[in-house]
């Protein structure tokens, strides 16, 4: 016997076979194009990661040794107002009188210790200098420290190279100075 089969009966078994293939998922070459691109999209996240971190931490770094710094600042200035003329003996008045910058440095010195950054192992040194020439009694501090964070913008840092160097300077005038000096007639 001859069996007729209908014409959309052969649609419906190819229809599903189609079927069935998408049932089972994803090709190999596909799971393998969306992991490389997974990989690459993490890496590049994972990168930028570590950037943000490395300059927040650097941030961070300046700022504490900025703040160090300006806090150092300010104690030489509340140390310089405090050295008064009116508050001195007649010896010490004379002795300072006659270098003031001198008088001024070992005042500081001794009541203003170097600047120390807390969390830290960054060192900040401190110098003094004495510009008296002219006539003008100023004296010079530098504050030195490494600058965290590597090279400045457009340098390129070879490896194991040590940071740049960082500086910052204030010129003091002795407060005491100023009354030192007479109008009156000899």
């Amino acid at each position: 016997m001859l069996k007729l089969s209908h014409p959309y009966s052969s649609l419906r078994s190819q229809s599903r076979v189609v079927f069935r293939r998408t049932e089972h998922g994803f090709s190999l070459l596909e799971s393998l194009v969306a992991g490389v691109l997974l990989a690459s999209v993490l890496t590049a996240v994972g990168r930028m990661t570590v950037t943000a971190l490395t300059t927040s931490r650097h941030q961070a770094e300046r700022a504490r040794i900025e703040a160090a710094i300006n806090d150092n600042i300010q104690l030489l200035q509340m140390q310089d107002s405090y050295l008064q003329f009116e508050k001195m003996t007649k010896q010490e008045q004379e002795t300072h009188c006659n270098e003031p910058l001198i008088s001024l440095q070992k005042h500081l010195q001794a009541k203003a210790p170097s600047p120390v950054v807390r969390g830290s192992s960054q060192k900040i040194t401190r110098n003094f200098e004495i510009l008296g020439s002219n006539s003008q009694d100023i004296l010079v501090v530098t504050y030195k420290f490494f600058a965290p964070g590597g090279s400045p913008k457009g340098s390129h840092k070879k490896p194991h190279q040590e940071d740049p160097i960082e500086l910052r300077r204030i010129e003091l005038n002795p407060n005491f100075s100023a009354a030192c000096f007479s109008t009156e007639a000899l």
